[in-house]
């Protein structure tokens, strides 16, 4: 199964971040447009802010990794948090690596997984998020910058 089936909404906004909460229906998914972007793209910036239940979440000793199928099923990861605003209020600048733009077209599977530890000090899924973005063709060959041929 892929995102195609979830249904999609556009998340609420708080200034740059876009809204993500981690108690949403695990049957829906997150579009953010911030994510979409071109093949060969490198390390875009997505701002968001982590709630539960429209309450702050608070990151403090968790990490956050999105993980992917593109369009073309080739699976990606990555934990590449830029800037931790506000750990305690859930805001974070979130980085997506270029591998993640290699592929044109909707992207098959898409999420943030939020991990903590529990009382043992083991490693504890606490959340996941659905997500939606797509990657579109460049459109121009830098070959021919100039006349080049």
């Amino acid at each position: 199964m892929d995102n195609q089936h979830l249904s999609k909404y556009t998340p609420d906004r708080q200034g740059q971040y876009y809204v993500l909460d981690t108690t949403v229906d695990p049957n829906t998914t997150a579009q953010i447009p911030a994510m979409n972007g071109r093949v060969g793209d490198k390390m875009r910036r997505v701002m968001i802010a982590f709630v539960d239940d429209g309450n702050p979440h608070d990151l403090t000793n968790e990490t956050i990794e999105l993980r992917c199928q593109d369009a073309a099923g080739k699976v990606h990861s990555a934990n590449k948090v830029i800037n931790n605003s506000s750990p305690t209020g859930g805001l974070i600048t979130f980085g997506v690596p270029a591998d993640f733009y290699e592929n044109a077209g909707e992207v098959q599977h898409a999420y943030f997984v939020l991990t903590g530890k529990d009382a043992a000090g083991d490693d504890q899924q606490v959340s996941t998020v659905n997500i939606d973005f797509t990657v579109v063709e460049s459109g121009i060959d830098m070959t021919l910058l100039n006349g080049g041929n």
